[in-house]
C-alpha cells in the first residue's frame, strides 16, 4: 500500500469515529430534552392542580363565596348583584384562564377528555353557560376563546371543544 491510501484510510476512519461521537451526543442531548419535558409537564401539573383546589377551596370554604356560587350556579346571571357579578365572571376568567394555558402548553397532550370534562363541569353552573355567551358585562367566556384562539402562540381548538360541551349540555346551536 502506499502512503496515499493509508492517509485516506486514517482521514476516513477518524471521520467515522467523530460522526459516532456526535450521534451519541446529540442522543445523551435529546434525552436530556426529553427529562425536561417530563419535568416541565410534572410541574405543570401540580400547579395547574393547585389553581384548581384553590378555585375548588373558595366555592367550599369561604361561606360568603360558596352561597354566591350557589345562587349562580342554579339561578343565573340576572339573580346576582352588581358586586356577586363581578365577583362570580372573575372567578369563570380564572377558570377558563388555566384552561386556556393547560391547552396552549399541551396539558395532558392536549386530551379531548380532559378539556371536555372541565368545560362540563363549569357548564353544569347555569351563569357559566349564560356567561359564556353572554357579553352584557364585557367579554363573554367565549369571546375570550376566540380572542386566544387568533393569537399566532395560540394551540388551536379549544373553542371548538368549548362550544361542542356548551351545544351538547344546553341543545343551542352557536353562530360561528
Amino acid at each position: 500500500m502506499d502512503l496515499v491510501v493509508i492517509a485516506q484510510l486514517i482521514t476516513g476512519v477518524a471521520t467515522l469515529i467523530v460522526a459516532l461521537v456526535l450521534v451519541f451526543q446529540l442522543r445523551k442531548q435529546s434525552r436530556q430534552l426529553e427529562v425536561q419535558h417530563l419535568d416541565s409537564d410534572r410541574q405543570l401539573s401540580m400547579e395547574s392542580v393547585k389553581m384548581l383546589s384553590r378555585q375548588k377551596e373558595l366555592e367550599i370554604v369561604d361561606n360568603n363565596f360558596s352561597e354566591l356560587f350557589y345562587k349562580a350556579k342554579f339561578n343565573g346571571l340576572d339573580k346576582l348583584s352588581k358586586l356577586e357579578l363581578s365577583k362570580i365572571t372573575d372567578w369563570y376568567r380564572g377558570y377558563q384562564h388555566r384552561l386556556v394555558t393547560e391547552w396552549r402548553l399541551g396539558r395532558m397532550d392536549n386530551s379531548l377528555a380532559y378539556f371536555k370534562v372541565h368545560y362540563r363541569n363549569l357548564f353544569e353552573n347555569q351563569s357559566a353557560k349564560e356567561f359564556y355567551i353572554n357579553t352584557d358585562n364585557g367579554m363573554s367566556l367565549r369571546d375570550g376563546l376566540l380572542y386566544a384562539e387568533n393569537n399566532p402562540q395560540q394551540k388551536k381548538g379549544l373553542i371548538k371543544i368549548a362550544d361542542e360541551v356548551y351545544e351538547e349540555l344546553t341543545g343551542e346551536k352557536l353562530q360561528y
